[in-house]
Protein backbone atom coordinates (compact mmCIF):
# COMPACT_ATOMS: atom_id res chain seq x y z
CA UNK A 1 0.00 0.00 0.00
CA UNK A 2 2.98 2.50 0.10
CA UNK A 3 3.20 2.57 -3.72
CA UNK A 4 1.01 3.71 -6.59
CA UNK A 5 0.09 1.34 -9.49
CA UNK A 6 2.22 1.40 -12.23
CA UNK A 7 4.89 2.68 -9.80
CA UNK A 8 8.03 1.81 -11.83
CA UNK A 9 10.48 0.01 -9.55
CA UNK A 10 13.36 0.05 -12.44
CA UNK A 11 14.12 0.30 -15.83
CA UNK A 12 16.78 -0.81 -18.55
CA UNK A 13 17.94 0.28 -21.96
CA UNK A 14 19.82 -2.04 -24.82
CA UNK A 15 20.75 -1.54 -28.20
CA UNK A 16 18.82 -2.94 -30.95
CA UNK A 17 20.88 -3.05 -34.66
CA UNK A 18 21.50 0.32 -36.32
CA UNK A 19 19.30 0.81 -39.44
CA UNK A 20 19.78 4.49 -41.54
CA UNK A 21 17.71 3.92 -44.61
CA UNK A 22 20.27 4.59 -47.72
CA UNK A 23 20.32 8.13 -48.77
CA UNK A 24 22.22 9.67 -51.73
CA UNK A 25 24.74 12.14 -51.23
CA UNK A 26 24.86 15.88 -52.79
CA UNK A 27 22.05 15.83 -55.64
CA UNK A 28 23.32 16.05 -59.21
CA UNK A 29 21.01 19.49 -59.16
CA UNK A 30 22.11 21.36 -56.35
CA UNK A 31 22.92 24.63 -56.63
CA UNK A 32 26.67 24.97 -56.85
CA UNK A 33 28.57 27.00 -53.94
CA UNK A 34 30.00 30.32 -54.93
CA UNK A 35 33.68 31.33 -53.02
CA UNK A 36 34.10 34.80 -52.71
CA UNK A 37 37.66 36.32 -50.77
CA UNK A 38 37.01 40.54 -50.33
CA UNK A 39 39.08 42.45 -47.64
CA UNK A 40 40.65 38.81 -46.12
CA UNK A 41 37.43 37.70 -45.95
CA UNK A 42 36.50 34.38 -47.47
CA UNK A 43 32.73 33.71 -47.74
CA UNK A 44 30.76 30.94 -49.15
CA UNK A 45 27.31 30.78 -50.23
CA UNK A 46 24.93 27.95 -50.97
CA UNK A 47 21.96 26.43 -50.05
CA UNK A 48 20.03 29.28 -48.48
CA UNK A 49 23.59 29.33 -46.64
CA UNK A 50 26.40 31.72 -46.18
CA UNK A 51 29.37 31.00 -43.80
CA UNK A 52 32.15 33.71 -43.16
CA UNK A 53 36.02 33.03 -42.35
CA UNK A 54 38.12 35.65 -41.46
CA UNK A 55 41.93 35.08 -43.70
CA UNK A 56 43.59 36.92 -40.71
CA UNK A 57 42.48 35.17 -37.52
CA UNK A 58 41.27 31.57 -39.13
CA UNK A 59 37.93 32.31 -37.00
CA UNK A 60 34.65 31.34 -38.91
CA UNK A 61 33.03 34.47 -38.25
CA UNK A 62 29.81 33.86 -39.44
CA UNK A 63 26.41 31.50 -40.30
CA UNK A 64 23.51 32.69 -41.96
CA UNK A 65 20.25 30.98 -43.09
CA UNK A 66 17.87 32.56 -44.74
CA UNK A 67 18.76 35.83 -43.05
CA UNK A 68 19.11 34.87 -39.91
CA UNK A 69 22.37 35.17 -38.21
CA UNK A 70 23.61 32.32 -35.64
CA UNK A 71 26.91 33.51 -34.27
CA UNK A 72 26.71 35.94 -31.59
CA UNK A 73 30.91 35.10 -31.39
CA UNK A 74 33.49 32.87 -33.44
CA UNK A 75 34.13 29.46 -31.66
CA UNK A 76 36.86 28.79 -30.11
CA UNK A 77 39.24 25.62 -28.88
CA UNK A 78 37.80 25.20 -25.43
CA UNK A 79 39.99 22.38 -22.68
CA UNK A 80 38.68 23.93 -19.28
CA UNK A 81 35.51 23.56 -17.04
CA UNK A 82 33.75 25.86 -14.26
CA UNK A 83 35.17 24.19 -11.07
CA UNK A 84 33.19 22.14 -9.41
CA UNK A 85 33.63 21.35 -5.62
CA UNK A 86 35.03 18.27 -6.34
CA UNK A 87 37.41 19.76 -8.69
CA UNK A 88 38.57 22.13 -5.70
CA UNK A 89 39.16 19.63 -3.31
CA UNK A 90 41.50 17.40 -5.37
CA UNK A 91 42.83 20.59 -7.01
CA UNK A 92 42.46 20.99 -10.27
CA UNK A 93 43.54 24.21 -10.83
CA UNK A 94 47.41 23.28 -9.57
CA UNK A 95 47.13 19.91 -11.45
CA UNK A 96 45.44 21.04 -15.13
CA UNK A 97 45.69 24.70 -14.47
CA UNK A 98 47.93 25.17 -17.84
CA UNK A 99 44.72 24.01 -20.02
CA UNK A 100 42.47 27.13 -18.62
CA UNK A 101 43.56 29.68 -20.65
CA UNK A 102 44.88 27.93 -23.98
CA UNK A 103 41.49 28.00 -26.12
CA UNK A 104 40.89 32.02 -25.55
CA UNK A 105 44.84 32.32 -26.12
CA UNK A 106 45.03 30.30 -29.54
CA UNK A 107 46.91 31.37 -32.35
CA UNK A 108 46.34 30.94 -36.15
CA UNK A 109 49.20 29.56 -37.26
CA UNK A 110 48.04 28.13 -41.01
CA UNK A 111 44.91 29.20 -42.58
CA UNK A 112 43.76 27.20 -46.58
CA UNK A 113 40.75 27.26 -48.56
CA UNK A 114 40.79 24.60 -50.75
CA UNK A 115 37.91 24.27 -53.71
CA UNK A 116 37.59 20.24 -54.65
CA UNK A 117 34.66 21.20 -57.22
CA UNK A 118 31.48 23.56 -57.29
CA UNK A 119 29.59 21.73 -54.54
CA UNK A 120 32.69 21.01 -52.13
CA UNK A 121 34.75 23.21 -50.43
CA UNK A 122 36.82 22.47 -47.90
CA UNK A 123 38.93 25.21 -45.05
CA UNK A 124 41.52 24.07 -43.26
CA UNK A 125 43.09 26.08 -40.03
CA UNK A 126 45.60 24.88 -37.48
CA UNK A 127 46.14 27.02 -34.22
CA UNK A 128 49.12 26.95 -31.58
CA UNK A 129 48.00 26.77 -27.83
CA UNK A 130 51.02 28.64 -26.23
CA UNK A 131 50.65 27.55 -23.19
CA UNK A 132 51.35 23.75 -23.43
CA UNK A 133 52.87 24.10 -27.30
CA UNK A 134 50.06 22.02 -28.82
CA UNK A 135 48.03 22.66 -31.33
CA UNK A 136 44.19 22.50 -33.44
CA UNK A 137 43.72 21.50 -36.44
CA UNK A 138 40.26 22.01 -37.51
CA UNK A 139 38.79 21.19 -41.16
CA UNK A 140 35.63 22.94 -42.41
CA UNK A 141 34.24 20.95 -45.42
CA UNK A 142 30.76 23.10 -46.85
CA UNK A 143 28.76 21.02 -49.17
CA UNK A 144 26.29 22.30 -51.33
CA UNK A 145 23.34 20.21 -48.94
CA UNK A 146 23.82 22.75 -47.13
CA UNK A 147 26.10 20.76 -44.29
CA UNK A 148 29.08 22.37 -42.65
CA UNK A 149 31.14 18.87 -41.36
CA UNK A 150 33.80 20.34 -38.40
CA UNK A 151 36.37 18.03 -38.02
CA UNK A 152 39.12 18.87 -35.03
CA UNK A 153 42.41 16.76 -34.82
CA UNK A 154 44.02 17.49 -31.25
CA UNK A 155 47.92 17.15 -30.94
CA UNK A 156 49.61 17.40 -27.68
CA UNK A 157 52.75 19.69 -27.68
CA UNK A 158 55.14 17.20 -25.51
CA UNK A 159 54.28 13.94 -23.35
CA UNK A 160 53.54 14.01 -19.92
CA UNK A 161 51.56 16.73 -20.49
CA UNK A 162 48.18 16.85 -17.48
CA UNK A 163 45.20 15.77 -18.00
CA UNK A 164 42.46 17.97 -19.59
CA UNK A 165 39.18 18.85 -17.86
CA UNK A 166 37.82 18.69 -21.34
CA UNK A 167 38.17 18.66 -24.67
CA UNK A 168 35.60 20.61 -27.03
CA UNK A 169 34.81 24.12 -28.98
CA UNK A 170 33.22 26.35 -27.30
CA UNK A 171 30.01 28.53 -29.72
CA UNK A 172 28.60 31.69 -28.49
CA UNK A 173 24.90 31.75 -30.32
CA UNK A 174 22.74 34.77 -30.95
CA UNK A 175 20.13 34.97 -28.17
CA UNK A 176 17.18 33.71 -30.50
CA UNK A 177 17.89 30.52 -30.25
CA UNK A 178 16.55 29.25 -27.24
CA UNK A 179 14.45 26.44 -27.64
CA UNK A 180 16.41 23.26 -27.20
CA UNK A 181 15.94 19.82 -28.88
CA UNK A 182 18.49 16.72 -28.20
CA UNK A 183 18.23 12.71 -28.50
CA UNK A 184 20.58 11.55 -25.68
CA UNK A 185 20.46 11.43 -21.93
CA UNK A 186 18.36 13.17 -20.05
CA UNK A 187 16.19 15.45 -19.11
CA UNK A 188 18.42 16.33 -16.30
CA UNK A 189 22.29 16.98 -16.29
CA UNK A 190 24.69 14.21 -16.92
CA UNK A 191 28.73 13.32 -16.78
CA UNK A 192 31.11 10.43 -17.36
CA UNK A 193 30.85 8.97 -14.13
CA UNK A 194 26.91 10.18 -13.13
CA UNK A 195 24.85 8.92 -16.47
CA UNK A 196 23.14 4.88 -15.62
CA UNK A 197 20.20 7.07 -14.01
CA UNK A 198 19.80 8.84 -17.09
CA UNK A 199 17.80 6.99 -20.12
CA UNK A 200 18.46 7.95 -23.56
CA UNK A 201 14.99 9.36 -25.30
CA UNK A 202 14.27 12.47 -27.15
CA UNK A 203 14.13 15.60 -24.58
CA UNK A 204 13.25 19.45 -25.65
CA UNK A 205 13.00 22.38 -23.41
CA UNK A 206 14.36 25.74 -23.39
CA UNK A 207 17.97 26.77 -23.13
CA UNK A 208 17.12 28.41 -19.65
CA UNK A 209 16.03 25.12 -18.49
CA UNK A 210 19.35 23.96 -18.83
CA UNK A 211 21.23 24.55 -15.76
CA UNK A 212 21.13 24.20 -11.81
CA UNK A 213 21.65 27.19 -9.54
CA UNK A 214 24.27 25.09 -7.15
CA UNK A 215 24.96 27.46 -4.00
CA UNK A 216 28.10 28.15 -5.34
CA UNK A 217 28.11 28.60 -9.44
CA UNK A 218 30.40 25.49 -11.35
CA UNK A 219 29.79 23.25 -13.90
CA UNK A 220 26.36 22.31 -14.83
CA UNK A 221 23.97 21.39 -17.72
CA UNK A 222 26.11 18.53 -19.57
CA UNK A 223 24.30 15.87 -21.73
CA UNK A 224 26.17 12.89 -22.00
CA UNK A 225 26.03 9.87 -25.11
CA UNK A 226 24.03 12.61 -27.61
CA UNK A 227 23.50 11.72 -31.25
CA UNK A 228 21.69 14.92 -32.26
CA UNK A 229 20.84 18.19 -30.57
CA UNK A 230 18.94 20.82 -31.94
CA UNK A 231 18.75 24.70 -31.49
CA UNK A 232 15.82 26.72 -33.00
CA UNK A 233 14.29 30.21 -32.72
CA UNK A 234 10.57 30.74 -31.97
CA UNK A 235 9.87 30.51 -35.93
CA UNK A 236 11.77 27.24 -36.19
CA UNK A 237 14.87 28.01 -37.95
CA UNK A 238 17.98 26.69 -36.29
CA UNK A 239 21.00 24.59 -36.35
CA UNK A 240 21.32 20.95 -35.95
CA UNK A 241 24.46 19.05 -34.80
CA UNK A 242 25.23 15.61 -35.55
CA UNK A 243 28.38 13.95 -34.25
CA UNK A 244 30.05 11.23 -36.07
CA UNK A 245 30.18 9.69 -32.37
CA UNK A 246 28.68 10.14 -29.42
CA UNK A 247 29.08 13.82 -28.35
CA UNK A 248 28.82 15.81 -24.86
CA UNK A 249 26.67 19.37 -25.34
CA UNK A 250 25.47 22.14 -22.50
CA UNK A 251 23.70 25.20 -23.20
CA UNK A 252 23.15 27.96 -21.29
CA UNK A 253 21.91 31.14 -21.96
CA UNK A 254 25.27 33.40 -20.18
CA UNK A 255 28.50 32.86 -20.31
CA UNK A 256 31.33 30.71 -18.97
CA UNK A 257 32.94 33.60 -17.19
CA UNK A 258 29.23 33.70 -14.81
CA UNK A 259 30.43 30.02 -13.37
CA UNK A 260 34.14 30.35 -13.33
CA UNK A 261 36.06 30.06 -10.05
CA UNK A 262 38.28 32.53 -8.36
CA UNK A 263 39.75 32.59 -5.44
CA UNK A 264 38.52 35.98 -4.41
CA UNK A 265 35.21 34.88 -5.10
CA UNK A 266 35.11 31.91 -2.85
CA UNK A 267 32.08 32.35 -0.36
CA UNK A 268 31.03 35.66 -1.91
CA UNK A 269 29.20 34.21 -5.46
CA UNK A 270 26.35 32.29 -5.08
CA UNK A 271 23.74 30.16 -7.68
CA UNK A 272 21.39 33.19 -7.36
CA UNK A 273 23.96 35.69 -8.21
CA UNK A 274 24.13 34.13 -12.29
CA UNK A 275 22.43 36.58 -14.81
CA UNK A 276 20.75 35.56 -18.28
CA UNK A 277 22.39 37.68 -20.92
CA UNK A 278 21.59 38.19 -24.42
CA UNK A 279 23.28 35.45 -25.90
CA UNK A 280 23.51 31.14 -25.83
CA UNK A 281 26.57 29.60 -24.97
CA UNK A 282 27.07 25.91 -26.39
CA UNK A 283 29.81 24.07 -25.55
CA UNK A 284 29.84 20.94 -28.05
CA UNK A 285 33.23 18.26 -26.19
CA UNK A 286 34.53 15.41 -27.69
CA UNK A 287 34.70 14.55 -23.76
CA UNK A 288 34.54 15.81 -20.48
CA UNK A 289 35.92 14.39 -17.64
CA UNK A 290 33.94 13.05 -14.62
CA UNK A 291 32.73 14.58 -11.75
CA UNK A 292 34.23 12.24 -9.36
CA UNK A 293 32.87 12.61 -5.27
CA UNK A 294 34.33 9.26 -3.38
CA UNK A 295 35.38 12.33 -1.05
CA UNK A 296 35.49 15.84 -2.05
CA UNK A 297 39.02 16.70 0.41
CA UNK A 298 41.52 15.01 -1.79
CA UNK A 299 40.45 11.95 -3.97
CA UNK A 300 40.88 12.39 -7.80
CA UNK A 301 37.99 11.42 -10.78
CA UNK A 302 38.69 7.74 -11.53
CA UNK A 303 41.11 7.15 -13.98
CA UNK A 304 39.12 5.78 -16.91
CA UNK A 305 36.91 8.95 -16.14
CA UNK A 306 39.70 11.41 -16.94
CA UNK A 307 41.07 12.97 -20.51
CA UNK A 308 45.01 12.10 -21.21
CA UNK A 309 46.67 14.83 -23.33
CA UNK A 310 47.12 12.66 -26.36
CA UNK A 311 46.29 12.79 -30.09
CA UNK A 312 42.33 12.92 -30.62
CA UNK A 313 40.08 13.42 -33.64
CA UNK A 314 36.44 14.04 -33.60
CA UNK A 315 34.13 14.88 -36.43
CA UNK A 316 30.37 16.49 -36.07
CA UNK A 317 28.17 18.09 -38.76
CA UNK A 318 26.38 21.62 -38.14
CA UNK A 319 23.28 21.51 -40.80
CA UNK A 320 21.05 24.83 -40.74
CA UNK A 321 17.26 23.97 -41.20
CA UNK A 322 13.84 25.49 -40.64
CA UNK A 323 10.90 22.63 -39.14
CA UNK A 324 9.65 20.42 -36.18
CA UNK A 325 11.16 17.65 -34.73
CA UNK A 326 10.06 15.30 -38.03
CA UNK A 327 12.43 17.34 -40.18
CA UNK A 328 15.18 17.23 -37.10
CA UNK A 329 15.22 13.17 -37.38
CA UNK A 330 14.58 13.29 -41.31
CA UNK A 331 17.60 15.26 -41.65
CA UNK A 332 19.61 13.29 -38.79
CA UNK A 333 19.36 10.14 -40.78
CA UNK A 334 20.40 12.00 -43.93
CA UNK A 335 24.03 13.35 -42.17
CA UNK A 336 24.39 10.15 -40.45
CA UNK A 337 24.26 8.40 -43.95
CA UNK A 338 26.37 10.20 -45.34
CA UNK A 339 28.87 10.01 -42.55
CA UNK A 340 28.55 6.45 -42.52
CA UNK A 341 29.26 7.03 -46.65
CA UNK A 342 32.43 9.29 -45.55
CA UNK A 343 33.60 6.96 -43.43
CA UNK A 344 33.62 3.63 -45.72
CA UNK A 345 35.55 5.72 -48.08
CA UNK A 346 38.07 6.52 -45.96
CA UNK A 347 41.09 4.85 -46.36
CA UNK A 348 42.48 2.37 -44.30
CA UNK A 349 45.73 2.86 -42.27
Amino acid sequence: GLLPEGFQVAWDQFRLPDFVAPVAGIRADADPLELVEHNGKITISGSGMRIAFSRTTGHLESIQYRGAEYLERHPQPNFWRPLTDNDLGWNVPGKMGIWRYEGEQAAMAAFEVLQKNTHRIIVQTEFRLPGTGSAVKTDYEVTANGMITITHHFMPGAEGLPKLPRLGTEFILTPDFNRLTWFGRGPHETYADRKTGAPIHLYHGAVREQYHRYVRPQETGNKTDVRWLALQNDSLTGLLVVGDALLNFSAWPFTVQQLEWTPADRGHRHGNDIREENLVTLNIDHAQMGVGGDNSWGLPVHDEYQIPAKLYSWTYVLKPFRGGIPDMVDQYKRIKADLNRINDEKPSL
